[in-house]
Parts: C-alpha cells; structure tokens; sequence
C-alpha cells in the first residue's frame, strides 16, 4: 500500500486498523486482554497501541499456522481460542460474540466464519485473493484452499473465509504439532486444519456473516472505500 507504517497501524477513520478490532473484542465481551501476535514491528505497535498488552513474537513468517503457535505459551489452559486479523477492521462485537456463543453451544473443534461475494468485482475484488469454503454434495466442508493453490474451478467458488476461526483450545494445539508446511516455502496455514478436522470426523461449523464484514485491506482502493463507507 506504499506505506511506512506497519499496516496494522494504518489509520481509518482516524484510527489503526487493530485498534478497530481490539475495540470490537472489547465490544463483545468474549475476551479482557486479547493476545496481539506481534514480528519485527512489535515496538512500533507497542508504543502505539500500549505497552500493557498481551503480545507474542513470531519469529517465523512461515504462515498464519505459525503466527497462532507463537501465542500458545499465553493462552494457557484457554478452552477456546479465537483468531482474528488486524488489517480486517470491519468485523463487528456482535460477530465476534456470535461467532463464539455458537461454537462454544455446538461444542465444535472449529467454527469459522464464512461470507458470499456475487462476484470478484469492483469492492469486491479483495475477496478473490480470499480462500474458498470446499464442500461435497451433502454441503458438509471438506477443506478450505488457498487462493494462490486454487483451480480455476475452485477459483470460482464463491463462498469465502475472512480468517475468524474459533478453536477448542486442546485440539487446536494438539492439531498444530501435526502439520506439514506446504509449498515452496513449507508454510503452514491455518485454514489447512479444516481438512484435517473433516479427515479426523471432528466437527466443524461454518457461521455466515455479511460480506463487507469480512473486507480485508490490501491496496490503497481496498482503503479508500472504508473511508467512504459510512
């Protein structure tokens, strides 16, 4: 986005972007410190966002997978573990505490939320860079791929996943340890254990939330329709 700033601290509407989010987790009741995942602009973000915080480092920017392990020594024995991402600020408290009220009621391995574009154009343009939800006949969720190592026949899914996933706690962690990096880079991918959790007949819960709530910002456009979203 041509920015000097770490992009979690990139102002809309007169505030960085991860403090939208903090103040929707505070909104929502779920959660009095959120762990913010932090790599080598953590002072940047610290001063900015304060010093009292909960942060983990990651040392490896070897996927969104990694980025969650580098939180686990500080969620401690936590039976549910949320994740969320910085440079989407348009998620709600009510979506956040939605989200987790239905996984924590439905007992689930994971819940994450999912939303539906029309099409890839114009505002929506961001979602096409989005992983796409994978399901059989039956409508249940297979796995969640990756744009980037879509077909062009998954490509034209139009059902979305923002990256809000809920855990359990004990199956997450346990889940993590067994990955395989995949790609060039063997990164490991969040999203990759919704695969395993249908392979392993574990449940798995999709939540349908609306598609300006999943808005990722990636490009000076991506914010600049923010700014004039009212």
């Amino acid at each position: 986005m041509g920015q000097q700033i770490p992009k979690p601290l990139t102002l809309l509407k007169g505030l960085p972007f991860l403090t939208h989010v903090l103040n929707a987790i505070e909104f929502s009741g779920v959660c009095s410190n959120p762990i913010i995942v932090v790599g080598r602009d953590m002072d940047a973000i610290r001063t900015a966002i304060g010093a009292q915080r909960a942060y983990a480092v990651q040392i490896e920017d070897l996927g969104t997978a990694v980025s969650v392990m580098s939180a686990e020594a500080l969620t401690g024995d936590a039976s549910t573990v949320l994740v969320l991402y910085s440079d989407h600020p348009l998620i709600t408290g009510e979506t956040i505490k939605r989200l987790v009220g239905i996984h924590r009621a439905q007992d689930a391995a994971i819940t994450f939320a999912v939303a539906v574009a029309p099409n890839f154009t114009e505002w929506r343009a961001c979602f096409s860079s989005f992983g796409r939800v994978t399901r059989n006949g039956r409508g249940d969720i297979l796995r969640i791929v990756e744009a980037k190592d879509a077909t062009e026949v998954e490509r034209e899914i139009k059902e979305v996943i923002p990256g809000y996933m809920c855990f359990n706690g004990r199956w997450l962690w346990k889940n993590l340890k067994e990955m395989v990096g995949t790609g060039k880079r063997k990164e490991y991918y969040l999203t990759d254990l919704v695969g395993m959790a249908f392979l392993n007949g574990d449940k798995t819960i999709s939540v349908l939330i609306e598609l300006v709530e999943a808005f990722g910002v990636n490009t000076q456009s991506d914010l600049l329709f923010l700014e004039r979203l009212e």
